[in-house]
């Protein structure tokens, strides 16, 4: 890269290749935030709608949706030539489901999604070759965490907090149940 310092008036001085850089990096800024406005917005038109077994507890009905205003995104500078820039998104999805049935069937056409929960979602990317690619997508549920810490609480005999117990789950997986996607 080439510098071209300019001087201005009396005293200021010009970095060209800085403005540049400045420019680009807004730009990847933008990219950035339109990705994960995407992302988000995908749940409007695509709500995961499945139904999933829960073994011994049985089969649900659910659907999510994101909670509004809930993102957070950080964009980070990198040393690697290969990815300049890591970016994190967090945002809290809200699961909806009905109550639990015997039966597939009977969950399928179960539309009274009465229940509701929050997972927190953790995203990370990295900019490579002008795009953003997902390189972890992470979720929990606080509600499990504090049922974990209940439970080793009364087992273990000595009080448990739920930051004992935080477990992330990948996303890729559907939380809490088979792979029984319909």
């Amino acid at each position: 890269m080439i510098t071209i310092v300019t001087r201005i008036g009396t005293g200021f001085v010009l970095c060209l290749a800085c403005l540049a850089q400045s420019n680009d990096e807004k730009k990847v800024v933008d990219s950035f935030k339109s990705y994960v406005q995407h992302h988000l917005d995908s749940y409007k038109t695509n709500r995961r709608e499945r139904v999933l077994l829960f073994p011994d507890v049985g089969w649900v009905h659910q659907y999510y949706e994101v909670d509004a205003g809930s993102a957070k995104i950080d964009m980070q500078r990198t040393n690697s030539p290969l990815a300049p820039y890591t970016g994190t998104l967090e945002f809290r999805l809200i699961r909806h489901y009905t109550a639990f049935h015997a039966s597939r069937e009977e969950a399928t056409v179960d539309t009274d999604f009465e229940k509701s929960d929050v997972n927190l979602h953790h995203h990370t990317y990295a900019y490579q070759d002008q795009e953003w690619i997902p390189k972890t997508r992470r979720f929990r549920n606080p509600e499990i965490d504090l049922a974990e810490a209940r439970y080793w609480t009364i087992h273990n005999g000595k009080p448990e907090t739920a930051a004992d117990h935080i477990v992330w789950t990948e996303c890729t997986d559907p939380p809490g149940g088979r792979n029984t996607q319909r």
